[in-house]
C-alpha cells in the first residue's frame, strides 16, 4: 500500500476515534488553522477556523453515560498530489445512553486534506446524513456464545 494513502487513512479514523473519546482539543489539532468543517448533522453551517471548531466541539459535548461509536468505511483517495489530496468516506454514528435508547446514522464526508510539516492534516470537511437518525432500544442481554443455552432457546 502507498504510505501516503495508509497516513491518510490514519487521520480519517483517529478523527472518528478523538470524536469518541470526547478528546476534543486533539481532535481539533487535526484541523490547520484556517480549516472549514461541516458537521454531518449540520452541512449547510460550516465552522471556520480551529478554534471555532473546537468551541463547536466543546459546546456539543455528549452526556453523561452516553456512549459513541463512529464507523469509517469505503475511504477512497481521489487525488494524492503535491501535498494535497481530495478523499471520500462513509460513516455510521452509533449512540446510546444509560437506558439502553440510542441511534444510529449513516452519512459520510468529502474532505480536502493539506500536508503541514509532513503530516496530512484537514484544510475542509464536509459531513452528510443520508439515513437517520433512527433511534433503537438495546436489546437487555447481549446473545450467548453458539451452542450455549441461551442460543439454543
Amino acid at each position: 500500500m502507498n504510505p501516503e494513502i495508509h497516513c491518510i487513512e490514519s487521520l480519517l479514523r483517529e478523527f472518528a476515534a478523538l470524536n469518541d473519546a470526547g478528546r476534543y482539543e486533539e481532535l481539533a489539532g487535526l484541523f490547520i488553522d484556517e480549516a472549514t468543517f461541516c458537521r454531518p448533522s449540520d452541512p449547510d453551517r460550516p465552522l471556520r477556523g480551529r478554534v471555532a471548531i473546537l468551541e463547536s466541539l466543546l459546546a456539543r459535548q455528549q452526556a453523561p453515560g452516553t456512549s459513541r461509536h463512529h464507523m469509517v468505511a469505503d475511504l477512497v483517495v481521489e487525488t494524492c498530489d503535491d501535498g494535497v489530496a481530495r478523499v471520500s468516506s462513509a460513516s455510521i454514528l452509533i449512540t446510546m445512553d444509560a437506558h439502553g435508547a440510542g441511534s444510529v446514522s449513516i452519512g459520510g464526508y468529502s474532505d480536502v486534506l493539506v500536508q503541514v510539516n509532513g503530516t496530512w492534516r484537514f484544510a475542509t470537511r464536509r459531513g452528510f446524513t443520508t439515513i437517520g437518525p433512527l433511534s433503537y432500544t438495546a436489546a437487555d442481554t447481549p446473545p450467548g456464545p453458539a451452542g450455549s443455552a441461551a442460543a439454543a432457546r
